[in-house]
């Protein structure tokens, strides 16, 4: 009786195992499927499940691509549906100092429209100041060139002026000049990188205020004087007269010094400079007479990071319009 009882458990427990195992096989195609919706093997895609409202279709009809943030153009209000139908227009209301991205107090941004304002008024062209969270999938120099155009700046039949942009975007940090009709003159690879030199290590510091305001006082030395002020160190402008003025220091200074080591009146016969009694070493002494310098030039190097300014003597916006201009990541 109990190898029976025994026979039969054994019996059952096989069946429960034959159970388990069918389950199972019923079981894996669902998941394997399942499994297969959301990536496959090697694809390295990601098939994102659909769902109402997600902003997808919107994005994918209107063409535009995205920012390092997922940013396209279709969130800018001021962005047109169709760029190259786009007409200009002068709108001498829009604001000149725009900071989405809050990089300014109140009373800097203030300070900077009135700066900005009076640069307008005594210069004759548009001078506009962005900061932004994002560059919305376009780069910092279309972005810069977009803005400037779809929103209306500019001076005259050419739309004179230069816009200046800050992008705040995570991967995508960095800062842009732009200018379009007379203005382009004197935006040139010197003077970009010049400007973009000075600011460079305030934004790294985050000293954006700084570095803006910066910026605008570097833009109205540039127009108001059509060049900067030379470096001392390349020897132009003040330099070469500081060098002709040394070395003639220095064949003074070195005459003076040669007349004063001559401790002793000329004579025409040698034995006139001889002692009856010989030669007496009395006093042992050291005298200073003068010292040597040897100055070497030490190369300075910027902190890193920068890769230093891209620039473009023309380029087109989205619209069409004209621009030149450079611009750093930071």
């Amino acid at each position: 009786m109990s190898a029976i009882r025994n026979f039969m458990g054994k019996a059952l427990a096989v069946l429960a195992s034959l159970v388990l195992a069918l389950s199972l096989c019923l079981a894996w195609p669902a998941a394997f499927a399942g499994s297969q919706a959301l990536a496959a093997p090697g694809s390295g895609t990601y098939a994102a499940p659909s769902s109402a409202g997600s902003g997808s279709g919107s994005s994918a009809s209107s063409g535009s691509s995205a920012s390092a943030s997922g940013h396209t153009t279709a969130e800018l209000s001021w962005y047109p549906s169709n760029p190259s139908t786009f007409v200009d227009f002068h709108n001498t209301d829009a604001p000149r100092v725009v900071d989405n991205a809050d990089l300014l107090s109140a009373s800097e941004e203030a300070e900077l429209t009135q700066k900005l304002t009076e640069m307008r008024e005594r210069l004759g062209m548009d001078f506009v100041v962005v900061t932004d969270v994002s560059s919305y999938g376009l780069s910092r120099q279309t972005y810069a060139a977009d803005y400037y155009q779809f929103n209306g700046y500019g001076v005259g039949d050419d739309y004179s002026g230069v816009i200046y942009f800050v992008c705040m975007e995570q991967g995508n940090r960095g800062y842009y000049t732009a200018a379009r009709g007379s203005a382009r003159s004197l935006i040139t690879e010197d003077n970009v990188n010049y400007m973009d030199d000075a600011t460079y290590d305030l934004f790294v510091d985050g000293e954006y205020a700084s570095a803006i305001r910066l910026q605008v006082n570097n833009l109205d030395t540039l127009y108001t004087n059509g060049s900067f002020p030379a470096d001392p160190s390349l020897y132009g402008g003040v330099g070469i007269f500081a060098v002709i003025a040394g070395l003639v220091g220095g064949f003074v200074n070195l005459g003076a010094k040669k007349r004063a080591m001559v401790t002793v009146a000329p004579a025409v016969e040698a034995r006139r400079y001889l002692s009856k009694d010989g030669l007496r070493l009395t006093t042992n002494s050291d005298v200073y007479t003068g010292s040597t310098y040897i100055r070497v030039h030490r190369e300075e190097h910027d902190r890193g990071g920068g890769g230093g300014s891209s620039f473009s003597g023309g380029f087109s916006s989205s619209g069409g319009g004209s621009f030149s201009g450079g611009g750093r990541s930071f």
